[in-house]
């Protein structure tokens, strides 16, 4: 019988050991998530700059004309929805990984009123990116749902 009791409390020992492990992992993984997250933000702020020195180089050339000829990909405003987007969906992903679910879902409903001003003002956006992020977004909404009712439960 002493056995047994010492065997079940080293095996619940190994347990709480590796749970905790567990919850410190987790927290690493939101740390890189937010790392990455930030490092994407910086890349498309580098993105944004490279593409301004660009068409200052090209003005001084005079080279205006093939600028304007491609400018989706040094729109600075574009760049910033985009960032915007991406910001606004990893937010909501460490906040679900965080289980704020309170918070994720108040971001979403201001996203939802914000992002439908944001598309039918933008026209310029094409459509494809605003289903991907509205599909992305969805999925989000539909995450929430799901932890809500799993909440209830």
């Amino acid at each position: 019988m002493e056995n047994l009791c010492g065997n079940s409390q080293s095996k619940y020992l190994a347990f709480q050991r590796i749970s905790e492990e567990v919850a410190e992992m987790e927290h690493q993984l939101i740390e890189l998530h937010k790392h990455v997250s930030s490092q994407r933000i910086l890349d498309q702020d580098l993105m944004t700059g490279v593409c301004r020195e660009l068409e200052e180089w090209n003005r001084v050339d005079g080279e205006t004309s093939k600028v304007e000829e491609d400018p989706p990909v040094c729109d600075p405003l574009l760049n910033e929805v985009e960032i915007h987007k991406m910001a606004f969906l990893v937010n909501i992903d460490v906040l679900f990984d965080e289980h704020k679910v309170e918070e994720a879902l108040e971001a979403l409903d201001a996203e939802g009123k914000s992002s439908s001003k944001l598309n039918n003002s933008k026209k310029n956006t094409s459509s494809t990116e605003i289903s991907s992020y509205k599909s992305a977004f969805l999925k989000r909404k539909t995450i929430l749902e799901d932890q809500l009712v799993e909440t209830t439960e």
